[in-house]
């Protein structure tokens, strides 16, 4: 089966295998395959749709560079009523980003401007810390 990758994801094999979001892996067997798939960090590629570990379909992915300039829609986002505090940063939008940075202090030096991956790593820096 074909398997395509929901995020950038880095194997922790000596040495490390590297996958980018959206390549498309046609060549692994199909334990390595689950694997991928029901951690999350990929989908079965099935007649051109994304399907998940349990067979629903998943939306194409985004690209942090496609994400850019999505911080438009983010005005009628809520922190509390939304639940921002609980969800998947590594798939949330650059608009609930903006909106947890905020709420949770983040420091973005570039403001609205930072990239989708750099608001991520400082979301995730802050909770850690």
């Amino acid at each position: 089966m074909t398997i395509q990758f929901l995020q950038d994801y880095e194997t922790k094999a000596i040495p490390p295998e590297a996958f980018t979001l959206g390549q498309v892996v046609e060549d692994r067997d199909a334990a390595s395959e689950a694997h991928f798939v029901n951690r999350g960090y990929a989908a079965y590629l099935v007649k051109g749709k994304l399907i998940d570990r349990f067979g629903k379909e998943v939306e194409q992915p985004q690209s942090a560079e496609d994400e850019t300039d999505e911080g438009e829609g983010g005005d009628d986002l809520d922190y509390e009523r939304d639940n921002l505090g609980e969800i998947d940063v590594s798939k949330a939008t650059k608009a609930q980003l903006l909106v947890i940075a905020k709420h949770e202090e983040v420091e973005l030096p570039k403001g609205d401007a930072t990239s989708v991956k750099d608001l991520r790593e400082a979301i995730l820096a802050k909770r850690a810390a």
